[in-house]
């Protein structure tokens, strides 16, 4: 078995012009360093998308479960700051109503805000986006319009539109972005 590894440039990305991204290696090159396992230990402030979804409610509880430092600003359709916050923890009692996180716990640690993929600069207004950049260590996306019969102008606002927007605020913040995509 190999490990397909995307740290290689050149040529094709990975040096060969094969079209190829990255190069083989045999998994039991790996190393735990190479997978930067323990990288969320260090991050205090952390935005993410599909917080009110399956992938990302997952995502919230283990940020919340296992990095007690981290903070975790989400980005939530919703028509006000305080109904993003509300959908946001409804969505997380849904999936995990035998928590170990309380609601206090999750209301010192949470901020759920309004925003929308689909919208222009996801929803969100410049001070909006400075207050989510400061000190932003990592964004996860895992937002996407996942309908399978759609207009497909609605799609690629959220899945195209929204991934840039979201991506410009990682830039704008010097954060780490980990996308994840359907």
């Amino acid at each position: 078995a190999t490990f397909l590894d995307a740290t290689t440039a050149g040529a094709g990305v990975d040096g060969t012009g094969s079209g190829l991204v990255g190069s083989e290696r045999p998994i039991a090159a790996w190393e735990p360093a190479d997978l930067a396992i323990d990288e969320w230990s260090a991050a205090r402030k952390v935005l993410l998308t599909g917080g009110t979804g399956f992938l990302g409610s997952h995502v919230l509880r283990h940020a919340l479960v296992s990095y007690p430092a981290m903070r975790v600003e989400a980005l939530v359709r919703a028509e006000d700051d305080r109904r993003a916050h509300e959908r946001l923890w409804r969505t997380y009692c849904s999936y995990h109503g035998d928590t170990e996180v309380t609601r206090a716990e999750f209301d010192a640690r949470v901020r759920g805000f309004a925003g929308d993929l689909a919208a222009p600069a996801a929803g969100v207004d410049v001070d909006q986006r400075s207050a989510v950049g400061d000190g932003l260590d990592a964004v996860v996306h895992a937002a996407a319009d996942v309908r399978h019969v759609a207009p497909r102008e609605e799609v690629f606002a959220t899945n195209l539109g929204g991934t840039v927007a979201v991506a410009e605020i990682a830039e704008a913040a010097g954060a780490r972005l980990v996308h994840v995509s359907t």
